[in-house]
């Protein structure tokens, strides 16, 4: 594993010197069913892909990574191979019984 994957924050909490955009989450988090679709800019290397990681533990929990697609779009070869893995990640419905263990009802999609 490469040092910044391993010393990546794992949560909201971990993320130091951005108090006012952190309280705008957690005020998002709040009502977590009504969350809006988010774009994070900035320049490279500033922590918006671990942001949203971050963001995407803290809404789906446990399983976070079974219901979180991160597409690199420079690692993909064109729209069309994007658009088909948000498709076919889309398309995956939940068992039904996962909705008894309080999870929420969708997926994140994080394209960097």
């Amino acid at each position: 594993m490469m040092w910044v994957e391993k010393y990546r924050p794992k949560n909201l909490d971990q993320i130091i010197d951005q108090k006012e955009i952190i309280n705008g989450l957690r005020n998002l988090l709040n009502k977590p069913n009504e969350l809006p679709h988010l774009l994070f800019t900035g320049a490279a290397g500033i922590g918006k892909t671990t942001t949203a990681l971050c963001l995407a533990r803290e809404i789906l929990g446990d399983n976070w990574k079974r219901d979180t697609l991160e597409l690199n779009a420079s690692d993909e070869r064109g729209i069309k191979m994007v658009r088909e893995r948000v498709k076919e990640f889309a398309s995956i419905m939940k068992l039904s019984f996962d909705q008894i263990k309080n999870e929420r009802p969708f997926k994140i999609i994080i394209l960097d």
